[in-house]
């Protein structure tokens, strides 16, 4: 809208300084703007998994990954219901800036319990989150958050 307004200033107005001023004064404004284009793309997540709950179809986990500039972000969380009432809780938030926070498996244990796994078997920094929930909502009786 602004690049509209200035095209048209540009072109309306026949004294050449005020057409300069504004052609730099709109060019200030689109390289000042262009770093928050960039740095927001990173911070959106995108759903990178929803599973049903064995036996329950009305509860799902799901997984949302992005992007902290160069740090990988996972959000865990169950939702609960269908359409316009359905619920969603937050299970987990992990930040894989350092390698044991780093989210390697979420998955159900059970259609009450959710399993997330962080770190890598591989140099021993595994470790299993049992995250019970409430039977009835499916709200979790705890979260956790790493990084």
């Amino acid at each position: 809208m602004a690049g509209l307004l200035a095209a048209a200033l540009i072109v309306a107005v026949r004294h050449l300084v005020v057409r300069v001023l504004t052609g730099v004064a709109l060019g200030l404004v689109l390289l000042a703007s262009f770093p928050f284009f960039l740095f927001g793309a990173f911070g959106a997540a995108s759903e990178t998994s929803d599973t049903a709950a064995p036996g329950r179809d009305d509860r799902s986990l799901v997984v949302e990954e992005g992007a902290d500039m160069i740090d990988p972000l996972w959000w865990v969380y169950v939702d609960e219901g269908w359409g316009p009432t359905k619920q969603r809780w937050r299970v987990g938030h992990f930040n894989g800036d350092v390698a044991e926070n780093a989210l390697v498996e979420a998955a159900w244990e059970g259609p009450d319990r959710v399993r997330l796994v962080t770190g890598y078997a591989e140099d021993g920094t595994e470790r299993v989150h049992l995250i019970d929930l409430d039977r009835e909502t499916g709200r979790p009786l705890r979260t956790v958050t790493l990084g």
